[in-house]
């Protein structure tokens, strides 16, 4: 429920509770009570119950939209499928990742190098082709997990139905 909602929602307990009293006045009144039904006045009675209603909705009022979870999600979605070789599953719903076809290449980069001779060329395959595909599927991996919290989160505060 946004806080537009909410916020009306306490409105419409303000204004509720005003109108039973109004009427049961009213009745009381016509009834033969202490006050003639000319003597009630509505809208002394509807300023006694201004802002009664919204300060017990405050604990509500910082709940997060649901909605707002969804960007966030996709972008981490956009992530995984960039760190995807296309042997990778969602770590938290098993389902498939679209590959990134730019990292299946990197594999085949060590081929093509492999006329690069000298210290750089070693240290270039040791520290960044030999690693690469531990480290991308770590990353697949830990961004899967937070995509995760991110979807449990949002159904955390989604409103049941």
């Amino acid at each position: 429920m946004s806080f537009d909602v909410l916020m009306q929602r306490a409105k419409e307990i303000e204004q509720r509770a005003a109108e039973v009293e109004y009427d049961h006045k009213v009745n009381t009144a016509d009834q033969g009570g202490p006050s003639g039904s000319k003597g009630v006045n509505y809208q002394e009675i509807q300023r006694k119950y201004e802002g009664v209603a919204v300060p017990h909705f405050e604990p509500f009022f910082d709940i997060p939209d649901p909605g707002s979870y969804d960007a966030p999600i996709t972008a981490l979605g956009r992530a995984m499928e960039q760190l995807s070789s296309g042997e990778m599953k969602d770590p938290i719903n098993g389902g498939n990742i679209k590959a990134n076809p730019d990292l299946t290449r990197i594999g085949s980069a060590g081929d093509t190098l492999d006329s690069w001779t000298g210290e750089a060329a070693d240290n270039f395959k040791r520290n960044f082709l030999d690693p690469l595909p531990a480290v991308t599927k770590n990353q697949f991996l830990l961004l899967g997990v937070l995509r995760g919290a991110l979807e449990a989160e949002q159904e955390r505060w989604r409103p049941s139905t």
